[in-house]
């Protein structure tokens, strides 16, 4: 007859089994490469501080928040007016995060950093008529150049979004842009062919807040495909 203490062991080693296998159900029939897959494509944003010390809460009002306290340190908004946002992507040392968030045919970026114990946030969203901006626009005349199209001729914007990707360290981000234009007539109609580009930017930030680009790369079909799957 087994002891009280050995059948409280083997239910309490049931439960343990049991608990594994429920949390190893989802990846059930996957191929190992595919378990990778699903790794990567898992969003690397996140509501709380690498410190620990802040956190990210969403809803209508969205705001930074003291993660011990809960007291809010800065209300957030949407520079296009828009209020689906992402979770924050945190630089290592948590004295800066990027939040992107849509509004209409684009998708933006803010900066925000901690200065003398406060939050703020940069004055423009990144690709907000800045060089991103410009250098985009700068790839999509050249292409539509090439078509021989008329210069001046009216490019209507579809799609216009810049995304964080990753903080290389504290003070360097690199950033996802997409821009797509196609060609329009004089009443808004639709009149040509669509132009556009999938580019990487690697921005370096100084201690006031202020970047530039060091580094620019147009992604090529098969690194688009690959972000995609990512997603």
């Amino acid at each position: 007859m087994p002891s009280d203490k050995l059948v409280q062991l083997v239910i309490i080693g049931l439960i343990t089994v049991g608990s594994l296998l429920l949390s190893l159900a989802p990846l059930h029939g996957q191929t190992p490469a595919q378990i990778k897959a699903t790794a990567r494509a898992r969003p690397t944003p996140d509501p709380i501080s690498p410190d620990k010390k802040w956190e990210y809460v969403g809803g209508e009002k969205p705001k930074l928040v003291n993660a011990e306290t809960k007291e809010v340190a800065l209300e957030l908004s949407c520079s296009l007016g828009g209020s689906d946002f992402g979770a924050p992507l945190w630089a290592p040392d948590s004295k800066r995060f990027a939040l992107s968030c849509s509004g209409g045919k684009a998708n933006g970026t803010s900066i925000y950093l901690q200065r003398d114990n406060h939050w703020e946030a940069l004055e423009e969203s990144l690709g907000n008529g800045d060089e991103i901006f410009e250098r985009a626009g700068k790839i999509v005349e050249a292409q539509a150049k090439r078509k021989g199209l008329a210069k001046g001729t009216f490019l209507h914007m579809n799609l216009w979004t810049v995304e964080p990707v990753r903080w290389v360290d504290s003070n360097i981000l690199v950033v996802y842009a997409a821009i797509l234009e196609t060609v329009h007539g004089n009443e808004g109609e639709h009149a040509g062919p669509s132009f556009g580009a999938n580019l990487l930017f690697t921005l370096k930030f100084d201690d006031a807040g202020k970047w530039e680009i060091t580094k620019t790369h147009e992604m090529s079909r098969k690194e688009v495909e690959k972000r995609e799957k990512e997603q």
